[in-house]
């Protein structure tokens, strides 16, 4: 009954191209509604010539996630994905997308691993007028760039502040390059957070303890300033009580500063919205991390 009147289906996921239900809905509004506007957030590597021929006919937005144009990267990011497939797919639907007035749009996730390939990728994409969009990326510790050391991260600004970008030819162009310099500014505001972790850990010779406190006192100053309504409030003590589970004192320490430095409301909501289960997880996951990492910006 609602499909009759609907302006827009979006379509995220996990993979909407994996998703049968998915399917028979788009199915079922064609057949009932030829103004819908059909939108998906899709890792573009599931595209078959059905699907294209779909984009062709009907008001179709898409959001491709895509992460570098060398394929060794791109493939060491997604894991078993295969960058010729998800390149090639790309490629059609933007042309697709082109010949009917439509923009497509690019996520790309700033990567420890991709970083330094992403003025390559940014103009390579911008080239074919395709929307950039830049994820933001906290986790895992051995994928985000914001927990690098401010010497990691001036050297990171540096090489993209080098990067040539062509003069815009249009709005999209234009719009991109607004994006580029605006990752630019992110990373030096985590380039400014990093100088204030170094400078804190160096200072206060931070103990378990001492950090634990301070996560404590940020964690419910937030939730009283903003009238948060915890689902339960045993949950603010997941995370230390996992993290007490953990025998290694350096990586004990080390994790439970990721979790405290971590943004605080992007913090209060893994809380607040993670099961139990979830978010225990996700702490020996970090633990795993910094067992494994060479460096970290605690050294």
């Amino acid at each position: 009954p609602l499909l009759a009147n609907i302006k827009e289906l979006s379509f995220a996921g996990g993979e909407p191209f994996l998703i049968k239900q998915y399917n028979e809905i788009i199915e079922i509004a064609r057949g009932l509604n030829p103004d819908i506007q059909y939108s998906f957030a899709t890792n573009g590597s599931l595209f078959t010539q059905k699907d294209f021929d779909f984009f062709t006919e009907e008001n179709v937005g898409l959001t491709i996630s895509y992460e570098s144009t060398n394929k060794d990267i791109f493939e060491s990011i997604r894991q078993n994905s295969k960058f010729e497939v998800v390149h090639n797919n790309l490629l059609k639907a933007n042309e697709i997308l082109l010949a009917k007035g439509k923009t497509l749009n690019v996520k790309v996730c700033p990567l420890q691993q991709n970083i330094y390939d992403i003025p390559k990728t940014f103009n390579f994409l911008n080239s074919l007028n395709i929307n950039v969009i830049f994820n933001t990326v906290v986790f895992p510790p051995k994928t985000a760039l914001w927990i690098l050391s401010s010497k990691d991260l001036e050297s990171i600004i540096v090489e993209l502040n080098s990067t040539e970008i062509p003069e815009p030819q249009n709005n999209t162009q234009l719009a991109n390059k607004k994006t580029f310099y605006g990752l630019i500014n992110q990373l030096s505001y985590w380039k400014e957070e990093a100088l204030a972790r170094e400078v804190f850990y160096k200072n206060k010779n931070a103990s378990f303890e001492f950090v634990l406190s301070q996560y404590y006192s940020s964690v419910n100053s937030y939730i009283k300033k903003y009238n948060v309504q915890l689902k339960d409030s045993s949950v603010i003590e997941v995370i230390p009580d996992t993290l007490k589970e953990i025998d290694n004192e350096e990586v004990k320490l080390k994790s439970l500063l990721y979790f405290y430095h971590l943004p605080i409301h992007w913090l209060v909501s893994e809380i607040n919205f993670r099961t139990s289960n979830k978010l225990k997880e996700r702490v020996f996951q970090v633990a795993k991390d910094f067992e494994n990492l060479e460096n970290s910006f605690y050294e």
